[in-house]
């Protein structure tokens, strides 16, 4: 017989309202006969429990009804017999074979970038790579993953290594204590941070600083490739190190720090001391966001959570002065004599109307755009907003060669901010400037090279 529910509970990550709690018991008695997996799915779709890729949370759901079975809240169906699913063997061919060694300096190899691998055949290279040369071979990761292939360019393009990252580690007592985080914080924002569980640089290249390198690069990248591929981005990695094997050098060279220890089986809340399934290895961290600790701890300030990076606040101070210099070069062309709508508003309130898809008039978007200027105290030329008659006036007059000078000198701005090594912006080592429905007539190397792949 289950016990009544009297208070809400916070299941694997998720507070579960009283009435939800008694909508989980009333579906178990409406369906016995559905499996534990077929249970657990209806339930995330009733409560429309998902991940930010919209697939439902399946395991987080499974490890909940085994708590509220323990409380004695449900009674589960038996566990179904099923056959134990064997790992597919990783078949190794030639591709995968050592090739000759290369022993030059990092400048020599040319550009180093990190490519993420999603293709089906570059997968299975991956899986090949790092089953054969890596000491601890493939195993295939569990949770959201991503893949990496280190690149690069010179003498020609080549792969140099493996870089495999995937869910973090449930419990490890030196990590939790670094963050201060309590049981409660970890199991809803554990998936911000995630593992490095495979770095493989190939047995026949010999680069110094090469390791190091990729891990600086893969810091940079690595929040948007995970939001790309899983939806939201990470604040913290995690990886271990085995002290017989290896002694983290490439990490401390990356700026990456060494917290602790793990004890063998710490990813159990309950470790038996004379069961370890592992052996000791040290515990490796970088920060994604300097805010990751309040992140974790859902202590951020809401002003503070609003994830701007430095060369993206230096770029717009550039632009702003850019269109400001901009405006009043085009004003001396058309302005006779000083007046209340000049071309920095003009271009203001074009931007916004294009922002707003045509979606409402002139008025109203004149109107809202007054309004939330004078809310931030944005200088304007009088406190009422000017007529949609008197902006369409004055916009015949306003050259549109303004826009392509815009254009031409905020990219400007932009190279001379980028970093010179920095791909993460780049499609085919090109940089792309477009908005939706726009099109773009492409260089015939480009053309070729997508025929090609």
């Amino acid at each position: 017989m289950t016990k009544t529910v009297t208070s809400t509970l916070t299941l694997s990550g998720r507070k579960f309202s009283k009435k939800e709690l008694i909508g989980i018991q009333q579906t178990i008695k409406t369906f016995p006969n559905l499996s534990l997996t077929e249970l657990a799915q209806t339930i995330c779709e009733h409560l429309s429990w998902t991940t930010a890729q919209s697939r439902n949370k399946h395991n987080a759901c499974l490890d909940a009804l085994e708590k509220l079975e323990k409380l004695g809240l449900v009674e589960l169906p038996s566990k179904r017999l099923q056959k134990k699913r064997e790992s597919k063997k990783v078949v190794w061919t030639e591709q995968s074979q050592a090739k000759p060694d290369i022993d030059s300096s990092l400048a020599e190899l040319g550009s180093i970038t990190l490519k993420v691998v999603t293709d089906k055949a570059e997968v299975t290279l991956w899986n090949e790579y790092v089953d054969r040369h890596h000491y601890l071979s493939y195993k295939h990761p569990i949770g959201a993953a991503l893949k990496y292939f280190i690149m690069s360019d010179h003498p020609q393009p080549q792969v140099l290594g493996c870089l495999l990252f995937s869910a973090s580690v449930w419990h490890l007592a030196d990590r939790d204590q670094w963050i201060e985080w309590d049981k409660k914080d970890r199991e809803k924002r554990l998936n911000l941070v995630i593992n490095n569980n495979r770095f493989l640089i190939f047995p026949w290249i010999n680069v110094p600083n090469l390791a190091s390198k990729a891990l600086a690069l893969v810091t940079k990248q690595i929040r948007n490739d995970w939001q790309t591929a899983h939806g939201y981005r990470p604040v913290l990695i995690e990886t271990f190190v085995d002290d017989s094997q290896y002694l983290g050098t490439c990490y401390q060279a990356a700026n990456w720090e060494c917290i602790g220890k793990s004890s063998g089986k710490d990813w159990q809340d309950k470790v038996d001391e004379n069961n370890r399934s592992g052996s000791v290895k040290s515990i490796w961290v970088t920060p994604l966001h300097k805010h990751f600790r309040a992140i974790l701890k859902n202590q951020q300030p809401a002003k503070a959570q609003v994830d701007l990076d430095e060369s993206f606040v230096n770029l717009w101070g550039k632009v702003v002065m850019i269109i400001s210099d901009v405006a009043q070069e085009f004003d001396a062309k058309w302005q006779k004599r000083k007046r209340v709508i000049d071309s920095l508003l003009l271009v203001f309130l074009i931007f916004r109307l294009v922002f707003s898809n045509n979606s409402q008039g002139y008025g109203t978007t004149i109107e809202e755009f007054w309004h939330n200027c004078l809310r931030m105290k944005f200088p304007l030329p009088q406190k009422k907003p000017i007529s949609a008659s008197s902006f369409s006036d004055a916009r015949k007059k306003l050259d549109e060669n303004i826009f392509k000078v815009l254009n031409q000198r905020i990219i400007a701005a932009h190279d001379t901010l980028a970093e010179p090594d920095n791909q993460s912006q780049r499609w085919l080592n090109h940089r792309l400037f477009a908005v939706d429905g726009s099109k773009l007539n492409l260089p015939r190397e480009l053309t070729l090279k997508i025929r090609e792949t």
